[in-house]
């Protein structure tokens, strides 16, 4: 995963790998659902200059639902440890 998120990093370099695993976590759990919600996607969207919210209501998603999949990603993280 860390040899992907150099490669990311160096197509935005203002990248954090909060935001890269974030990423990866979203499109995982929403690509069966919404298929264009891949990581390329949010990532292209990151970059572009959006914050996670407004690239995943770009891709697709209501205000809701895209709060509610970064609420899911940070209860994810906070149970890793």
């Amino acid at each position: 995963m860390r040899s992907q998120y150099q490669a990311a990093l160096a197509a935005n370099p203002n990248l954090k790998f909060g935001q890269f695993i974030a990423a990866n976590l979203i499109a995982s759990n929403l690509n069966a659902t919404h298929t264009n919600i891949t990581t390329a996607a949010i990532l292209s969207g990151l970059a572009s200059g959006k914050n996670l919210g407004e690239t995943l209501q770009g891709l697709g998603l209501s205000a809701d639902e895209a709060k509610e999949a970064e609420r899911a990603v940070r209860k994810a993280g906070k149970h890793k440890s």
